[in-house]
């Protein structure tokens, strides 16, 4: 949760910022909205695809660098710990033929493996979303360098211009003088 005075300073910086744990490019705009006799804010976030906005509480936004400094695999561990007894009990069963308990074993041994799951994929999300706040402190500093953002149309013209270099260089005849002597030697 940030306060709105937060929200100000990330509108301002447009710095990443983490809505129900999916990173958003940056704070679009602050709003006001009354409900019965109060007032109370919302921010509009951009998606990283930069194709949608949404308003959202300020209770739901979180700032990226409280969140991802540091990336915390103790749950995961755990997961596994639990997976391991879980393992233990199933190689018991088995081992005194206990087929119904081993059945009730295995599908917990599947659940415990789904939760494990659930807590990787968390922590490669966290991973990506820091190379997402590079990619876009990175581009921060080229546009304040000067480098203009690319878009589609820029690509394809810069596509098309590389292509029509191409072509003109495998038409070019590079025939010359030394080329006989330069054969000779490479044949030897």
């Amino acid at each position: 949760m940030i306060s709105y005075k937060e929200a100000m300073g990330l509108l301002k910086s447009e710095s990443p910022v983490y809505y129900k744990d999916q990173i958003k490019r940056k704070i679009t705009g602050l709003i006001w909205r009354r409900d019965h006799d109060s007032l109370y804010s919302t921010v509009e976030v951009l998606d990283e695809s930069r194709n949608c906005v949404s308003i959202v509480g300020l209770e739901d936004i979180e700032t990226c660098e409280e969140d991802i400094d540091s990336i915390d695999s103790s749950e995961a561990l755990l997961k596994i710990n639990d997976l391991i007894e879980v393992l233990q009990n199933m190689k018991a069963c088995l081992i005194y033929e206990n087929v119904d308990k081993a059945k009730d074993v295995y599908n917990k041994l599947m659940r415990e493996a789904i939760k494990l799951d659930e807590e990787i994929m968390a922590m490669s999300d966290k991973i990506d979303n820091q190379k997402v706040i590079e990619m876009i402190e990175n581009n921060k500093r080229d546009m304040e360098a000067g480098f203009p953002e690319l878009d589609y149309e820029t690509i394809e013209k810069e596509n098309a211009e590389l292509d029509r270099r191409m072509e003109e260089f495998d038409d070019e005849d590079f025939d010359y003088e030394g080329e006989e002597e330069w054969k000779k030697r490479m044949s030897c």
